[in-house]
C-alpha cells in the first residue's frame, strides 16, 4: 500500500477516478473507494483537525477517524472535487465540534467529582491551624507510596484524572477518580474532627467501663 501524500490547498486528485463517480461507489459500499478516499485525504483532514481543535496529535487523529465514521454512515454523492472537499470539511468539522464538547462534559465532570471531596477532605469552613496540616502531611506519608503519588499527580501537580488515567495502565480515569475518592475518605475518617473519632473513643471508653454493681 502506497503511504498517503501530502496535501496542498488545491483539491486533490483522486487517482483517476473523478469525485461522481468514487463517491457513487463509496455510497455502494464499495471497499475500494473508501480506501482511495482515505489515502488521499487524511494528510489533509489531520492538518484540519489540528488547526480546528488545537489539541495534540491523538486528539486530532481520533477526530479525523470520527469524521470518516460519518463518512461511512451516511456518505454523499458529488459530481465535482470542490463539492467532495466541502462535504469532507463539514464531516470533519461536524466531528471537531463533537469532540471538544465530549471533553468539555469530561473537565466538568471530574471538576464536579474531585473538587468538592478535597475540600470536604482538607479544608473545612474554617482555615487549617499548622497543627492540622502538619497532622494531614504525617498522614499522607503513611500511605501506600502509590497512593502518594496518585495525590501528589492529582492535586499537587494538578493533573487531570484522564492525563493520570494515560500513564496508569489498565486504569480508566474512573477508576483512578473512585481511589482518590476512598484515600481521601480514609484521611477524612482518621481526623480526629470527623465525628466517628469520638463515637470510637466513646465507644472504647464504654467497653472499658467495670460493671455497674447491681443490688
Amino acid at each position: 500500500m502506497t503511504e498517503p501524500r501530502a496535501m496542498t490547498g488545491h483539491s486533490p486528485l483522486l487517482s483517476a477516478d473523478p469525485a461522481a463517480s468514487l463517491t457513487d461507489r463509496l455510497a455502494r459500499g464499495d471497499s475500494d473507494a473508501l480506501d482511495e478516499l482515505y489515502r488521499a485525504w487524511y494528510p489533509r483532514l489531520l492538518a484540519l483537525a489540528r488547526r480546528a481543535t488545537g489539541r495534540d496529535d491523538a486528539f486530532a487523529h481520533d477526530t479525523v477517524h470520527d469524521a470518516f465514521l460519518r463518512v461511512i454512515r451516511k456518505p454523499a454523492r458529488c459530481s465535482t472535487d470542490a463539492q467532495l472537499s466541502a462535504w469532507l470539511r463539514r464531516c470533519l468539522l461536524s466531528a471537531a465540534i463533537d469532540a471538544l464538547r465530549a471533553e468539555g462534559r469530561r473537565l466538568a465532570r471530574e471538576r464536579r467529582h474531585a473538587e468538592p471531596e478535597l475540600q470536604d477532605a482538607t479544608s473545612p469552613s474554617h482555615p487549617h491551624p499548622a497543627d492540622q496540616l502538619l497532622w494531614l502531611a504525617e498522614q499522607i506519608r503513611t500511605l501506600d507510596p502509590a497512593d502518594r503519588e496518585l495525590l501528589h499527580l492529582r492535586f499537587v501537580a494538578e493533573q487531570s484524572l484522564q492525563s493520570i488515567a494515560d500513564t496508569s495502565p489498565g486504569l480508566s480515569w474512573s477508576a483512578i477518580h473512585g481511589r482518590i475518592r476512598r484515600l481521601l475518605r480514609t484521611l477524612q475518617r482518621r481526623s480526629p474532627d470527623h465525628p466517628s473519632a469520638s463515637t470510637s473513643t466513646d465507644a472504647a471508653t464504654r467497653t472499658h467501663e467495670p460493671p455497674a454493681n447491681h443490688p
